[in-house]
């Protein structure tokens, strides 16, 4: 009676014969009832299961759902009843693969990554194909001069760096600058925030930008073009016009007038040759007409004021008052004053001027002065070069003794006392003095005192005191501002002692025995570490040093054990044999003996972070 073999999901694959093999259903071979000479088939069949079919050529009659190793790919495959597919990774071929959802695809043709979502096939990437070359954005890692890593972003395209954006400013380092960026006005190749781009001189940007209807200030505001002046028409601007350049403003077809500045001086000229220059304005002092203020007549030079039906028919013509608040200087040989009153407001009256606008020397200032005449005798105050003074002929009284006499506008004599004299140079004895003001600083007895908050002592050599008893401090101030010691003798800050204990490595020896090994030990050294020095108290990075121990496979000798124990009898009876000695009782005394202990030793290395404390390495002794 045949075999009817069925697959998987109940469906018939064969009726088997017997006393027959069937090597064309599957790749294994079926064997029938009776079949002489099954072993081989059987183990063969084993065999096959065993390798996966391994072969370069995939099985002939494969069903659904059978393993295949793929020699030639070396890669396992499994049958799906059309074909076969890989059972782990991507696809690679050229063409695209019959795919289902979550299936890879590797196009070996272009060196892209596709993936199949079910119903569209995806592009993973990269986005260019190979004969494209790398286009588009490689986020990538710079260095820069202080060896900080920078994140930037390198635009591609056909293979070419096109442009480097950044998030901020910096300068790499000089193996990782960016040759394309090394220009004659960025030698160091700067990355400036932004789009940087590496052709600057051809690369354009084509097309309309938001900015480009209106340019952006510093502030944020944008400027329309209707904000802009005219260089070829009559226009009008609410704002301040500023030429932040000396070649100024120039006016006129025949550029007949120029405004400048020439080092600090600011010129207003005339190009022309004996062509005029005129400031006019409206005033109603001339009913409202424009006159001119001032009118420089080039061909004579001479300028006139206010000369308003005429032209100036003097160097400087002036119509009207004349005031000077300031010097005048009057040069000639005459000066005629004719008038009823003089009043000369101003308060210095030079005398000995010289015809050239200069004084003369001393030799010509001898005797020069002012003399009051009078019948019964001149008064005189006149410079004498040989005193270098001024010189009176009469006394000089202060009548009022309430006033002073002053130098530099600082009393120094009054009728009682001097006052504000600085130096006293030839000054060799005082009397004695019952006390001593000097700023704010008072000397009186033994005592020295200050009215302001604090005494400054600043001495560039450095200060040395030599007190012949004990220094004391009243109220417990604290001394400030010193710095940390280098010598031995040195005083030593409270955040230098601080530091120092804080960096201070913990040493100590620590009894391992019975703990574990391992991380089970790192962990219970760890956590007694931190009951005697909590981690969370102590500098991050503080380090700690354990010199552990631990003690086994003890040994011990020379015990009398004998000498050392005592036992005590009794008598019992014992099936029917009575006063049978039986022990009662054993009691051990003291001994003495020598025991031999083997110790393992380590060094134990931790750090704390701040929290916890760290197991950082064991070096066994």
């Amino acid at each position: 009676m045949s075999y009817q073999l069925n697959k998987t999901d109940g469906t018939l694959l064969t009726s088997l014969i017997d006393g027959q093999i069937d090597i064309a259903s599957t790749n294994l071979t079926l064997v029938g009832k009776n079949y002489t000479g099954y072993g081989e088939a059987f183990n063969e069949n084993f065999i096959k299961l065993l390798e996966n079919f391994s072969n370069t050529a995939a099985p002939s009659t494969p069903l659904t759902g059978q393993l295949w190793w793929d020699t030639t790919n070396a890669r396992l495959k499994v049958y799906d009843g059309t074909i076969w597919k890989a059972s782990g990774g991507p696809f690679v071929q050229n063409t695209q693969p019959t795919m289902v959802a979550g299936d890879l695809w590797i196009d070996n043709l272009n060196n892209q990554l596709y993936a199949f979502d079910g119903s569209d096939t995806v592009l993973v990437g990269p986005q260019y194909t190979s004969t494209q070359k790398k286009s588009g954005f490689e986020i990538s890692q710079i260095l820069d001069n202080q060896s900080r890593s920078r994140t930037v972003a390198y635009l591609y395209i056909g293979g070419t760096l096109s442009a480097v954006l950044s998030s901020l400013q910096f300068t790499p380092t000089y193996a990782q600058r960016i040759i394309g960026l090394v220009t004659a006005t960025n030698t160091d190749g700067i990355i400036y925030e932004g789009i940087n781009i590496i052709n600057a001189a051809t690369f354009k940007w084509h097309g309309v930008a938001n900015s480009a209807l209106g340019l952006t200030d510093a502030a944020g505001l944008t400027k329309t073009a209707d904000q802009f002046l005219a260089s070829n028409a009559n226009d009008v601007t609410t704002g301040a016009l500023t030429i932040q350049n000396s070649g100024g403003l120039t006016i006129g077809l025949s550029q007949n007038n120029v405004q400048k500045v020439i080092g600090e001086r600011f010129y207003v000229e005339n190009q022309l040759l004996d062509h005029d220059l005129s400031l006019r304005v409206r005033s109603n002092k001339f009913n409202s007409l424009i006159v001119d203020a001032v009118y420089v007549d080039a061909s004579t030079a001479k300028v006139g004021i206010f000369t308003t039906n005429r032209l100036p028919i003097y160097t400087l013509d002036v119509e009207g008052d004349i005031r000077a608040t300031g010097n005048l200087i009057v040069e000639g040989t005459s000066t005629t004053i004719d008038t009823v009153t003089l009043r000369v407001e101003d308060k210095n009256i030079e005398l000995g001027y010289q015809s050239d606008s200069t004084g003369g020397d001393d030799a010509g200032a001898e005797g020069g002065g002012v003399t009051l005449l009078s019948t019964d005798s001149d008064k005189t105050m006149k410079w004498v070069g040989s005193t270098d003074a001024w010189t009176f002929n009469k006394n000089i009284d202060i009548s009022d003794a309430t006033k002073t006499i002053k130098i530099g506008g600082q009393t120094k004599l009054t009728n009682t006392s001097l006052s504000n004299i600085l130096y006293a140079d030839e000054l060799t004895r005082l009397g004695t003095l019952t006390a001593l003001q000097v700023d704010s600083i008072n000397i009186n007895g033994n005592t020295i005192s200050n009215s302001a908050s604090v005494i400054n002592i600043t001495a560039t050599g450095g200060i040395n005191l030599t007190p012949g008893g004990t220094v004391a401090f009243t109220g417990a101030p604290r001394i400030s501002g010193v710095g940390n010691p280098t010598d031995i003798q040195d005083v030593s800050t409270k955040s230098y002692t601080d530091t120092e204990i804080a960096n201070e490595t913990i040493v100590m020896g620590f009894d391992v025995t019975g703990l574990g090994t391992g991380s089970t030990l790192q962990a219970a050294v760890a956590g007694y570490l931190n009951d005697l020095y909590p981690a969370a108290t102590i500098n991050t990075n503080k380090q700690a040093k354990l010199h552990c121990t631990s003690y086994a496979n003890a040994t011990a000798s020379g015990i009398d054990v004998n000498s050392a124990k005592t036992i005590s009898y009794i008598a019992v009876d014992s099936n029917g044999t009575q006063n049978e000695s039986v022990v009662q009782d054993i009691v051990f005394a003291g001994a003495s003996g020598n025991v031999s202990l083997s110790a393992t030793r380590s060094l134990m290395r931790y750090q704390s972070n701040g929290t916890a404390w760290e197991w950082q390495a064991t070096t066994a002794y």
